[in-house]
């Protein structure tokens, strides 16, 4: 008489599908922790840059913010890339638009 075969016995084939599929959702959870990870780190820095300038603004006089705060607004290509660029670009493309005889 030959021996049954017990039927909770899984084929090696389908152990290897398992052994697979588990070592794929190894990966995939190792892949998202890393990500996490990652993510994590960057915002540390960026939390650690902005305390870092938070305590150097502390560390400031009054007088040293407010020349700062003047360089901001008040830089002369600024106000050059703002207002008066905006003037010579529409000057020339009229110009070109005239020469062409679509104007």
């Amino acid at each position: 008489m030959p021996p049954e075969k017990d039927k909770t016995q899984v084929a090696p084939e389908q152990d290897l599908k398992v052994i697979i599929e588990i070592f794929k959702s190894i990966s995939n959870s190792l892949a998202v922790q890393n990500r996490l990870v990652m993510d994590f780190m960057k915002d540390q820095q960026r939390y650690r840059t902005e305390r870092e300038k938070a305590e150097q603004n502390k560390m400031m006089s009054t007088t040293e913010r407010i020349q700062i705060e003047l360089k901001k607004r008040f830089e002369p290509w600024e106000y050059f890339r703002e207002r008066v660029l905006p003037a010579i670009y529409i000057a020339i493309i009229i110009a070109i638009l005239k020469r062409i005889g679509l104007l």
